[in-house]
């Protein structure tokens, strides 16, 4: 009996030397990081389809608004565009979430609560920010649509219910736009429109574009560590190998109950498969 025990306990420290090493390996094993980077405008401006000709890019807000369906020629609608710069970001990053956030200042003449705000992908990434106009988005080169040229899907963009009064944050998910933008290796081209923007009512909206409540774009995302723990694979491979041994003698000591022979058959093991191993490293 005392033998019997003895065995068993044997095999549960053999066991756990094995568990020991599982963890030394799963350690020296590449680590996955989470970062978060924030990103700022490094364009923006206003296409106003009333005036199709004018660039705004002088003005401290982006506005956008709705208009009347019918009410000639359905010409007071705005868009606003921005563009932030992700180049330097790393190689090899997993884009897990990006937010985009626009301080909401006011309404006028037109309160647009309730309404859906969009943020969708810009297709365009040659526009200029003191050339483009609802008609052009560089001098002398037309937009494909006019009023911007934009995807509604892959990526797919976001959108916001507009609450009944400004001073306040909002805040799109725009994760796929990002990714995407990140994976092409281009910048991030956004552009904010109300969907639809042909409504039954005239509404503005007022973003900031000034500090402290610039537009921010927050992201998150992850890397693989590029200096994992280096462990040579003689130093967890041992109680490994040593566990394995011990469960083989103790599984065949319960059977057998030949405290001895299941002994001398892990021992053996645990020389034998070391032996082979170090071998196999300094070859190496």
């Amino acid at each position: 009996m005392i033998k019997h025990r003895l065995g068993y306990k044997i095999g549960h420290i053999l066991a756990t030397a094995c568990l020991v090493g599982i963890l030394v390996f799963a350690l020296a094993l590449p680590v996955f990081a989470g970062y978060v980077t924030t990103r700022l405008p490094i364009q923006d401006t206003v296409l106003h389809k009333h005036n199709p000709t004018t660039n705004y890019d002088y003005s401290p807000y982006l506005f956008v608004t709705t208009e009347i369906s019918g009410d000639p020629p359905d010409d007071w609608v705005t868009r606003g565009l921005l563009e932030m710069d992700i180049s330097d970001m790393p190689a090899g990053a997993t884009i897990t979430q990006a937010t985009l956030d626009l301080y909401y200042i006011d309404w006028s003449t037109g309160n647009p609560v309730g309404n859906e705000l969009a943020v969708y992908k810009l297709i365009n990434t040659a526009w200029v920010e003191t050339e483009a106009t609802w008609n052009i988005y560089s001098t002398g080169n037309n937009w494909f649509d006019t009023g911007g040229d934009f995807v509604t899907s892959s990526p797919s963009g976001d959108s916001v219910t507009m609450p009944a009064a400004g001073g306040v944050w909002l805040e799109w998910d725009i994760t796929d736009i990002v990714a995407d933008a990140y994976d092409l290796g281009i910048p991030v081209e956004l552009i904010l429109k109300f969907d639809p923007d042909i409504t039954g009512t005239y509404t503005y909206a007022k973003f900031d574009l000034t500090a402290p409540n610039i537009p921010i774009l927050d992201i998150f995302y992850t890397v693989p560590d590029s200096t994992p723990v280096a462990v040579p694979i003689f130093s967890f491979m041992i109680p490994i190998v040593i566990g394995i041994s011990g469960g083989i003698a103790t599984i065949f000591y319960a059977v057998s109950g030949k405290f001895k022979a299941a002994l001398g058959i892990a021992i053996a093991t645990i020389f034998l498969v070391i032996f082979t191993i170090y071998a196999f490293e300094v070859i190496a």
